[in-house]
């Protein structure tokens, strides 16, 4: 990734070279559009304020770091209130204003130093803006970053100075607390043009808020672009918000201008890229540093990812290798459970029989080819496909096929089965020897989850008698781990292990396919070991993953990559984050639950169609996608296919709920959800009662505050706003969330049936004007739908 023309993937920005080059101005909006942060709210900051300010004894008095931020944040309400009141007009605050509201409790002069510190420290340079800025002053442009904000250009210019930003690019700094105006009122504009003798019609300004850095600048002709750096409108986001709170808010901003770059995708990449660089980015990226850190730790130069994941594993290890300038050895080792199973068994048992049994998407036609069987009986002729998980199910003369397939096994002479699987042991073990430095220590890598593979290698060496050193690694451990761990194997999960997390990680278990498929490409799966020329190589099943979902994965792969690039530039200039992300490793583990449980639609309509193979040594590929499922879920009812879901085999039911009925997890989990402010549970209600009607497109009439929280929660419904109606004229033309605001007599040429007032006053005057204006229309009143 170019780090210099990061501005042209970005969809956002991508348009704007031609039309930069016609401008001779460029301004800037500068706090969540140059200047991000590693907080998810601004107000988070006053938390981190309130502990360090508590710290270095800056209280008079015992206060909670809570008290403390809700204080300041009352105290720059107070200061607004008052300028207001006293001028009779809107004006730009200072720094010192909000103190001097602040109760005499606190060291105030010592308080306002140290914000500003944190203020350096918590804020980082977007390197997609500065790139912009770069391109830019290359082409000879004036440029000005301009703020609506209480500090002073001074004291703005030494957060962004701090932040290692080059001054020379820039001509002026402008903030709203010395001009005694504002962007959000529009007239600073005015004030930087008579200043400065510029003109509208040559400037492009680029910000963060709809409002201040767009229609503002639009009124005056300036050509305003929006730029969101934090916009939370997105299903992602706001689901885990509304399930969780705010997950990894120290990388919050940077997971959402990652998840920005995907101009140069399809339609349908940008899915992909996006999952990439919101999930999978974020927790891979982490999971290589915890990795790291324990081999730089305990001094271990070997890191062997197991294949198939470690097609991506590898890769992010060998980056986040790089950035520390480690010099460790780190290459893939191709193994998988049908190529490690048994290679150290002595006789063959009912256990070993049985083990055959838990495999998914084995068949019995499949177990007895791998008894070397030649000649079926007649009683298994009619059972070939038959899954071997099913076999329990099937009775014979008052017996399960599964316990006659067992029988006539046991009575098979197996000498030349066991022949085999010895030599299937000496194979591993030479490949072992050739890939590993047996005499030193070593790590394995794996997604997890039970340590299968790690008890295979552990016992093989044990058997052979080999002097080793193994640690595993793993993302997530089962409870079962536990039992490993007290044999003493050396076995560590990143974000859970031994039961740990169990609650979150259950969901995982429910069907890992799903993130292990992500990690692939179109290698195939280890079956066994060959040797040619004195050397011992895997034999790879041939991939039956359809080439079009192999491509996709890959672009999904790009954007973990991507992230994790933009991460280690940003870690190497902010430090402490990755210690503060690792700290809370259950928070990285809520990311990836939160995936599960409750998806988004465009998740959920994506990932369901992924194949997978289970890489036990069956030819089965199996789709998260079944018509079957479907009709269950339409005749057994919602709850009660959730309910049996488990039990039935069904897998991922609630991607499949999310497909059919959009709101109905969303809505299920807001109910119970403390995470959220009553407004956006009213705009929820009445989402959902629209989507349980079956409502596909709305108008909204009222582009206010409800307004534009309405929107919010008919996305998350999936449920298309086709227009925002109002009265004001100020607000024609204007967009909020991309959706133009139209008077009532321009929204008479749309084609609706649905209007939603979104307003609790003066409803029976909106009705009245509705009835007047527009025939064979549906109304919906916020809080009154039926």
């Amino acid at each position: 990734m170019n780090l210099q023309e990061l501005w042209r993937l970005d969809y956002q920005l991508s348009h704007l070279e031609s039309i930069i080059k016609k401008a001779d101005i460029i301004s800037f909006d500068i706090f969540d559009t140059l200047l991000l942060r590693l907080v998810a709210e601004p107000t988070a900051l006053f938390m981190e304020l309130g502990k360090a300010a508590k710290e270095e004894g800056l209280f008079k008095r015992d206060l909670s770091i809570f008290e403390f931020k809700q204080i300041r944040i009352l105290s720059e309400q107070l200061a607004r209130k008052e300028k207001r009141e006293k001028l009779n007009k809107i004006e730009e605050i200072t720094i010192y204003d909000i103190y001097r509201q602040m109760p005499d409790i606190f060291d105030k002069n010592a308080l306002i130093n140290l914000e500003l510190q944190l203020e350096n420290k918590y804020c980082y340079i977007n390197p997609v803006i500065y790139s912009l800025i770069k391109f830019c002053k290359k082409n000879n442009k004036k440029i000005y970053l301009i703020s609506d904000m209480y500090l002073s250009s001074k004291q703005i210019k030494e957060i962004i100075a701090f932040n290692g930003f080059d001054f020379s690019l820039v001509d002026e700094i402008i903030s709203s607390s010395e001009y005694k105006v504002t962007k959000q009122e529009g007239k600073l504009f005015e004030e930087i043009k008579n200043k400065y003798s510029l003109s509208y019609e040559k400037w492009i300004h680029i910000g963060d808020n709809e409002l201040a850095d767009v229609q503002q600048a639009l009124y005056y002709g300036i050509e305003g672009t929006v730029y969101n750096a934090k916009d939370k409108n997105n299903g992602c986001f706001q689901y885990e918000k509304i399930m969780y709170g705010d997950l990894l808010p120290e990388i919050y901003s940077l997971r959402k201008i990652s998840s920005n770059l995907h101009h140069k995708y399809n339609e349908g990449e940008k899915f992909w890229y996006r999952l990439g660089t919101q999930v999978m980015g974020p927790f891979l990226s982490l999971f290589a540093e915890w990795i790291l850190d324990i081999a730089e730790k305990e001094n271990i130069q070997q890191i062997r990812p197991f294949m198939r994941e470690g097609i991506l594993l590898e890769k992010v290890l060998k980056e986040a290798a790089k950035a520390r300038k480690l010099d460790i050895d780190i290459a893939c080792l191709y193994v998988s459970r049908e190529a490690t199973s048994f290679t150290s068994i002595k006789e063959i048992n009912l256990d070993f029989i049985e083990s055959f049994f838990d495999r998914r998407g084995y068949t019995i036609k499949e177990l007895l080819q791998k008894f070397n069987i030649q000649e079926i009986p007649k009683v298994f002729q009619s059972f070939l496909e038959i899954k071997l998980k099913e076999a329990s199910n099937i009775n014979i003369d008052n017996r399960t096929l599964k316990q006659i397939v067992i029988q006539f096994l046991m009575e098979q002479d197996n000498k030349d089965i066991l022949l085999e699987l010895n030599k299937k042991g000496q194979l591993f073990y030479k490949y072992l020897e050739q890939n590993i430095d047996l005499s030193k220590p070593f790590i394995t890598v794996d997604l997890g989850f039970r340590g299968t593979i790690q008890d295979n290698i552990d016992l093989l060496l044990k058997t052979r008698k080999v002097d080793f050193q193994s640690t595993h690694l793993m993302a997530t451990g089962t409870e079962i781990v536990k039992y490993k761990i007290q044999k003493g194997m050396d076995i560590r999960g990143f974000m859970g292990n031994a039961g740990e997390h169990s609650d979150l990680i259950k969901y995982i278990l429910t069907e890992p396919a799903i993130i292990e498929e992500l990690h692939m490409d179109e290698t195939g799966s280890t079956l066994y070991y060959i040797e040619e020329a004195n050397k011992v190589l895997p034999f790879l099943e041939e991939n039956q993953i359809p080439k079009k979902e192999i491509e996709l994965k890959k672009v999904c792969q790009r954007g973990v990559l991507d992230f994790q690039n933009q991460f280690l530039e940003l870690s190497k200039k902010k430090p402490f984050i990755k210690e503060k992300l690792l700290k809370d490793k259950r928070q990285i583990c809520k990311v990836i639950a939160r995936l599960y449980t409750l998806p988004t639609f465009e998740e959920a309509s994506n990932l369901i169609h992924l194949h997978h193979d289970d890489n036990f040594g069956s030819k089965s590929v199996v789709s998260l996608y079944n018509e079957e499922d479907f009709d269950k879920l339409e005749h057994l009812g919602i709850e009660k296919f959730l309910e049996v879901a488990k039990f039935n085999q069904i897998l991922w039911p609630e991607a499949k709920v999310t497909i059919k009925h959009p709101g109905f997890l969303i809505y299920k989990t807001i109910r119970t959800s403390d995470q959220l402010p009553q407004y956006m549970i009213e705009t929820m209600q009445c989402a959902n009662k629209l989507a349980y009607k079956n409502v596909k497109e709305v108008v909204i009439y009222g582009a206010g505050e409800i307004g534009h929280a309405l929107i919010e929660s008919l996305k998350l419904f999936n449920i298309e706003v086709l227009a925002f109606i109002d009265k004001k004229e100020s607000l024609w033309g204007n967009t909020i969330d991309g959706v133009e605001v139209v008077s009532v007599k321009e929204a008479q040429k749309l084609n609706f049936q649905h209007v939603v007032i979104a307003s609790f006053l003066f409803i029976n005057e909106i009705k009245q004007t509705i009835f007047q204006n527009f025939s064979d229309v549906q109304i919906y009143e916020m809080d009154n739908i039926q």
